[in-house]
C-alpha cells in the first residue's frame, strides 16, 4: 500500500484529495480538489454492479468475491429490502462452486479497461468463514419501507478493503415469512499489492 503525506506526516494507505487544474471554464487552470475515488471514476478504474431478486421467506442468497491475488478490492455496497431480513459479511468462506458471475461495468464509459477480481451470485456454500460484519434490515414500518446500506462511497461512510488473495462472502436472509425484494449495488475499485 502506498504511504500519503497528510500535514507532513506520512499516512500508510490514508488517500488524500487531488489536487487537479480545472479544464474548463472560467476556472479554467485553477487548482480545485478532488477525492481518490472520483479520480477513480476519471482513470477507468471504479466499476460497478447490481442485482435485483425476489426472496422467498427463509432464504439466504449469497454473492461470493473471489480478490485476484495482484489487488486489493475497495469496495462500497448498498442492500435495500422491503421485508426483514439480515446481512452480514464473511471472510475466507469455503465454497463447492463459485456460482454464476455477476458482470460488473467500468462507471467511466469512454474506457475498456476490465477487473481482475470475480464476483458470483448462488455460490454453493460448505461454510461461510468468519464472521466480519452483520446487520438487520427491517423491512416495512407504519407502511413505508425501511432500506438499510453499508459503505456508500458518495456518503463518505464505511469502505470495505478486501485483502488481495483472499475471499470474501456477502449473505443476506429474508426472515419477513413473505416474499421479499433485494437490492445490492456495488460499487469498487482494485489497488495493486
Amino acid at each position: 500500500m502506498q504511504n500519503s503525506t497528510i500535514l507532513g506526516k506520512p499516512q500508510k494507505g490514508i488517500k488524500p484529495l487531488n489536487l487537479i487544474a480545472a479544464p474548463i471554464g472560467e476556472d479554467k487552470g485553477i487548482l480545485i480538489a478532488d477525492t481518490y475515488v472520483r479520480e477513480q471514476t476519471y482513470t477507468g478504474n471504479l466499476y460497478t454492479f447490481s442485482y435485483g431478486d425476489d426472496v422467498a421467506s427463509g432464504t439466504t442468497v449469497y454473492f461470493l468475491l473471489n480478490v485476484d491475488s495482484g489487488f486489493d478490492v475497495h469496495i462500497a455496497y448498498k442492500i435495500n429490502s422491503d421485508k426483514e431480513s439480515t446481512i452480514a459479511v464473511y471472510e475466507n468462506p469455503d465454497v463447492s462452486t463459485n456460482g454464476t458471475e455477476v458482470s460488473s461495468f467500468n462507471k467511466n464509459r469512454n474506457y475498456s479497461d476490465t477487473y481482475n477480481s470475480v464476483f458470483y451470485v448462488g455460490p454453493s456454500v460448505n461454510t461461510e468463514g468468519d464472521l466480519l460484519f452483520d446487520d438487520d434490515i427491517f423491512g416495512e414500518a407504519n407502511g413505508r419501507t425501511i432500506t438499510t446500506s453499508d459503505g456508500t462511497f458518495a456518503s463518505g461512510a464505511e469502505e470495505w478493503v478486501f485483502k488481495a488473495g483472499n475471499s470474501y462472502l456477502l449473505s443476506y436472509t429474508n426472515l419477513s415469512g413473505n416474499s421479499a425484494k433485494l437490492r445490492l449495488k456495488a460499487t469498487f475499485f482494485e489497488e495493486a499489492v
